[in-house]
């Protein structure tokens, strides 16, 4: 079952979350090696009731802030384009416990975030080039690859993020 999170959850969030930091660390990745995402950035996504969970037999295993808004790290795009300059959904903070990756529940989440969406509207989604998990699992679910954008506009290898993009199409 797929909900939005609550401030309740936040414990199991962060033991999801942390098992995602754990991942990247051991793939030799800087990705959310800086101390981000943090504990003050979820309760903030669930207060704003952007952040949403995956649960399974009432443990949540997979979890992720979908934010039905632009984001100001999309506003420049380098070495490509976007698809579409339609309005736009956002997946950050995705993650899913280390047990239960490559079970078809990070497909189920982005699914539901897909069901979220009008027609005509597409989402967006960033990650790090050495991310080939996260790279293949977008490009499974029907994201096309865009170009690259610098979180925070800070143009470095630290901030460099390929650029995905999905679209919805009439039903």
């Amino acid at each position: 079952m797929i909900r939005k999170a609550e401030i309740k959850d936040l414990d199991y969030i962060m033991i999801v979350i942390n098992s995602g930091k754990a991942f990247l660390k051991s793939q030799g990745l800087d990705q959310w090696q800086d101390g981000n995402p943090n504990e003050n950035m979820i309760i903030n996504d669930i207060q704003n009731k952007n952040f949403y969970v995956l649960e399974v037999d009432n443990k949540i295993i997979s979890c992720c802030a979908i934010i039905l808004d632009d984001d100001p790290n999309y506003s420049e795009i380098y070495e490509g384009k976007w698809i579409t300059n339609n309005k736009y959904a956002v997946i950050h903070r995705f993650a899913t416990l280390k047990t239960n990756r490559r079970s078809g529940y990070a497909i189920e989440m982005i699914n539901y975030t897909k069901s979220l969406i009008g027609n005509d509207m597409s989402i967006r989604i960033d990650t790090h080039i050495g991310n080939i998990p996260m790279q293949s699992l977008v490009t499974k679910c029907g994201f096309k690859l865009c170009g690259k954008i610098y979180l925070g506009h800070i143009k470095d290898d630290k901030h460099l993020r390929l650029a995905y993009e999905y679209i919805k199409t009439r039903d």
